[in-house]
């Protein structure tokens, strides 16, 4: 058998984007088999999807924008300094129809961030001088409104950041682009 000398073309194309206010609240769940186990809970209505590209149609499809209604983000923060993201939100579109998004990634904080998340000095990040985590996600989107049914039939990738104060992440902006 003969290997490929070339790479298969896709392309990305830009979806929305997502600034989410963290603030609502957080569990410390403790320690489970491969890390610490931690929930962030989005403030519903104060967090919200739009296209940073304004009214500009995606495959034919007005963008996505309207309000996060519910979010949670389900953090496993291991010792290799990555943390593990299991995200679910719904975002009620402007126009009334439901998306449901769910979301799998990493968060890579930064150097020793396992050893400053757990204890109690340093922590994370200040209100003066707060910390900024790299998000890497891959994003699904269900909606079974049919004018978001285009969303079901990609698989997606996203890239943004997390803000970390005193260890708890306060917001993330990501934006989500679907590969074509």
């Amino acid at each position: 058998m003969t290997h490929r000398r070339q790479l298969l073309e896709k392309n990305l194309l830009y979806m929305f984007s997502i600034d989410s206010n963290l603030e609502e609240g957080r569990e410390d769940i403790g320690f489970v088999p491969g890390g610490l186990r931690v929930n962030v809970h989005s403030t519903p209505h104060d967090s919200r999807a739009y296209s940073v590209a304004g009214e500009a149609k995606l495959l034919g499809q007005k963008p996505v924008s309207g309000t996060i209604e519910w979010g949670t983000d389900f953090v496993l923060a291991r010792e290799d300094d990555l943390e593990l993201l299991d995200v679910r939100f719904v975002i009620r579109a402007d126009d009334g129809a439901c998306i449901e998004v769910e979301v799998h990634g990493v968060l890579a904080a930064g150097p020793r961030s396992f050893v400053k998340i757990v204890s109690e000095k340093p922590k994370f990040g200040t209100e003066k001088a707060p910390v900024d985590g790299t998000l890497f996600v891959a994003p699904r989107c269900r909606s079974g409104d049919s004018r978001y049914k285009w969303l079901s039939d990609r698989q997606c990738l996203g890239f943004g950041q997390v803000t970390l104060i005193n260890s708890v992440a306060r917001q993330s902006r990501l934006d989500f682009w679907m590969m074509d």
